[in-house]
């Protein structure tokens, strides 16, 4: 970024430290399976970075709130097609036990811990 410009991004975070030995699970379940940081921590990389006017806010999702996001993102008809696999996966007994026994609590609960941040930063204008 040259001095002057302007970084941002969002990144899955937690939101709240994961249960013991769940970390790993949650991560890949939440896709990044080089896991996920929380918000101090990407604060810490922005002002190592010589940011300034740095912006680090960390919000936190529900499972409706996440339903709701995907249906944005496809089509009705993929979405009705997928309806049906995820009840009959979510309805799967060993499904569930495989969750639970890798979480501790249900798939829900998982929106618990996992959520977003919002991060922004300005590069340092250095004198000549």
């Amino acid at each position: 970024v040259k001095p002057g410009g302007v970084v941002a991004f969002t990144e899955p975070i937690w939101v709240l430290p994961p249960p013991e030995g769940k970390a790993d699970f949650m991560a890949r379940a939440a896709g990044l399976p080089d896991g996920l940081l929380e918000n101090d921590a990407w604060r810490a990389i922005l002002e190592a970075s010589d940011l300034q006017d740095i912006v680090a806010e960390k919000y936190s999702i529900t499972a409706r709130e996440e339903s709701k996001s995907q249906f944005g993102r496809i089509s009705l008809s993929d979405y009705l097609r997928a309806v049906p696999r995820f009840f009959k996966v979510l309805g799967n007994p060993q499904y569930r036990q495989v969750f639970s026994k890798a979480f501790g609590s249900t798939p829900r609960e998982y929106y618990n811990y996992v959520g977003y941040g919002i991060y922004a930063g300005t590069k340092l204008i250095t004198g000549n």
